[in-house]
């Protein structure tokens, strides 16, 4: 039907990606957005190394392990070292820095991760205004760090305005809500993030994570399946799907899971507690208490959340240590926190006049 040859420098390949993508609308009749145009227009030479260095840190990023966080971080440092002005290069470093502060991947403690999320977005937007996935994170880490859901909401608007059909920014924006106890809201956007990306492994998960925890359980269950199928090692569905047994009663079907989990994981701490509270839950204390005296040895050679250990806890029926931990956790400033008042593991605390305050003190519902 139409065909056309193209050959640019290999520093050029955006413009080149740009240019293909213009011809082709062309032909097609497609009508592009005034921001669509000015986006394919405002390209920049990048050094090809750098390029390659950025692929390989996303490639990682998207693999959602601690030890591939780790790896994304070393390639999108190596991309914006070997080209500062390299506003995309930041934006991935910024995504990374969030992975290595978070709950399910995280190896630095919050307090020294997140700051670096924040300057490199801030110099991610200095390169480039328009750049979606640096307002995207830097309102996560409003919202999870700075616990400020106005400022937080105003960055992830701003992103998908200037960028419609980014379906991390949809997946980002779904969090925070989910955290606000706005759930139809968070279900609508990690789906629209999914639709936008319907082969990605993160974005089929986070649609499972986000029915999960909005107490649709089958549901969960089903799209936990689903991307499973796509890879059976895909660690937070794998996750996802031993919580929303547990919730089931499934206490067997949990644990399998779970293990697994923690498995691939190679003894994250989410994992770790998350197995934990299953064995609590099925009345298998003894291994309950064998995970708890894991999260304690991991503790003494890398950052374990005070929270994660709290859930574990509150498993076990140790209301008023639990919450001591959560307290814990606000200082701490771990992205979970802002999770415990939709977190289902917490029904058995969540009258508790503390634990009560606590929501109140993060702004949270219950």
């Amino acid at each position: 039907m139409w065909a056309d040859s193209f050959q640019r420098d290999l520093r050029d390949v955006f413009a080149l990606q740009s240019e293909v993508a213009s011809a082709i609308a062309q032909q097609v009749r497609a009508k592009l957005t005034p921001e669509e145009r000015n986006g394919a227009a405002a390209v920049r030479p990048v050094d090809p190394a750098a390029y390659e260095a950025y692929l390989k840190g996303r490639y990682y990023w998207y693999r959602r392990t601690p030890a591939d966080a780790v790896r994304s971080r070393d390639f999108f440092q190596e991309a914006v070292d070997r080209d500062p002005s390299y506003a995309a290069g930041w934006a991935g470093l910024a995504a990374a820095y969030h992975l290595l502060s978070s709950t399910p991947y995280g190896t630095i403690p919050p307090r020294e991760g997140y700051p670096k999320v924040l300057e490199a977005c801030r110099r991610a937007i200095a390169l480039d205004p328009s750049n979606a996935e640096a307002y995207a994170m830097r309102g996560l880490v409003r919202f999870f760090f700075d616990r400020d859901a106005e400022a937080a909401e105003t960055d992830f608007l701003q992103s998908g305005k200037l960028e419609p059909r980014y379906a991390q920014g949809r997946q980002l924006y779904s969090f925070m809500l989910l955290s606000l106890g706005r759930m139809d809201e968070a279900v609508r956007e990690a789906k629209a993030g999914r639709d936008l990306e319907p082969l990605s492994l993160v974005q089929n998960a986070n649609v499972a994570y986000v029915l999960h925890f909005s107490r649709r359980y089958d549901e969960a269950i089903e799209w936990s399946r689903k991307t499973l199928a796509m890879d059976a090692d895909f660690l937070r569905a794998r996750w996802i799907l031993g919580m929303a047994y547990e919730q089931k009663r499934m206490f067997p079907e949990a644990i399998v899971e779970l293990e697994r989990a923690r498995e691939l994981s190679r003894e994250g701490p989410v994992y770790v507690s998350s197995l934990g509270h299953a064995y609590a839950a099925a009345g298998k204390n003894t291994e309950a208490r064998r995970c708890l005296d894991e999260l304690r040895r991991l503790s003494e050679r890398r950052f374990v959340g005070s929270d994660q250990i709290g859930v574990l806890l509150a498993g076990l029926g140790q209301r008023e240590a639990a919450i001591d931990l959560f307290e814990k956790g606000i200082d701490e400033r771990t992205n979970w926190t802002m999770n415990i008042g939709i977190d289902p593991r917490l029904d058995s605390i969540r009258s508790e006049a503390r634990f009560v305050a606590l929501l109140k003190k993060l702004g949270l519902s219950s």
